[in-house]
């Protein structure tokens, strides 16, 4: 199981929170124990969902503060420490953006790429394998407007006038702008027993190192310049973002990793939350599990759901 989620419910971001998030932004190293190195990105994590105590210290600057909900799917590959990494860090290393409360789209791109930038460092220290990789799917609610930022295959899908509107972006080569974007670098693409199309290593043999996505956190196999002697593989990490205005039209969003969109629908995942409204989000996830378990879906699956109330 190489999913992890986060939610993170009306967080008051303060000044002196972001300045001593700062401080435990990144994890300490331990060479020798890479088990350990994991058991502190999940402390990590949990100190970050539960939020920081700010110093007792005031200044003006304490004053200012913005009230954010955080929500994050990572569906993992090749191991399960990049999913950790970016469910620990990526909500920090975004509300620590200098261009936070101005301009959040802005400070959520360069999140992400501080996120792989420390993951590459940490991942390249501990000689971690460099297959390991992980999509991302993480939604941001600043008041009444919601910022969603994919990159991979699991997707983030709103109910809007009783209709389904996908807010996300699918990086696989079934993607036509993706695919576009890759031989356009002369990547190499090679396809699998099932006659679906991969993106294939540019240096080692294609047909035995490929990957399905065409954009990643992680995976250094595909990115380092010692494994890739010059050649692009086309596997990138920079995110799809929409911005999205909510009203009184838009009711719920569904989170997904692609072991659920593969076998389930857009609409029908809507049409399940909709005909019970009033049933407990966390039922209805599981609900949703089961009904994507009997379609024989063959990958991990992990589904959130939001409910809105617009003010």
């Amino acid at each position: 199981m190489e999913d992890v989620h986060k939610l993170i419910l009306w967080e008051e971001i303060k000044q002196s929170q972001l300045e001593q998030s700062n401080k435990c932004s990144e994890p300490s190293v331990d060479e020798r124990a890479s088990k350990r190195q994991k058991q502190q990105i999940s402390e990590q994590s949990e100190k970050i969902s539960q939020g920081e105590e700010p110093t007792k210290e005031t200044s003006d600057t304490d004053t200012v503060e913005t009230r954010v909900s955080f929500f994050i799917v990572c569906d993992g590959h090749g191991g399960i420490e990049a999913a950790d990494f970016v469910n620990a860090h990526l909500f920090n290393k975004i509300i620590t953006q200098p261009t936070f409360a101005a301009d959040p789209e802005k400070a959520i791109m360069q999140g992400f790429a501080d996120t792989e930038e420390a993951f590459v460092k940490l991942a390249t220290k501990l000689e971690w394998d460099g297959l390991v990789g992980t999509t991302v799917t993480a939604v941001l609610i600043m008041g009444n407007f919601l910022y969603v930022a994919n990159i991979g295959d699991s997707e983030a899908v709103i109910c809007s006038k009783g209709k389904a509107k996908v807010l996300t972006e699918c990086h696989a080569l079934n993607n036509e702008a993706e695919r576009n974007r890759v031989e356009a670098l002369g990547a190499v693409i090679v396809s699998d027993r099932r006659g679906s199309h991969r993106l294939g290593h540019p240096v080692w043999n294609p047909n035995y190192v490929n990957i399905a996505l065409t954009r990643a956190i992680g995976d250094l196999y595909f990115k380092s310049p010692e494994y890739i002697s010059g050649r692009n593989s086309g596997l990138i990490a920079v995110p799809y973002i929409t911005k999205w205005q909510l009203t009184t039209d838009d009711s719920f969003m569904i989170i997904a990793s692609d072991g659920f969109w593969d076998v389930v629908s857009y609409d029908e995942a809507v049409e399940m939350v909709k005909v019970q409204p009033h049933m407990e989000s966390e039922r209805i996830c599981q609900q949703l599990v089961e009904f994507c378990k009997s379609r024989n879906s063959d990958d991990n699956i992990t589904v959130l759901l939001v409910k809105f109330t617009v003010v």
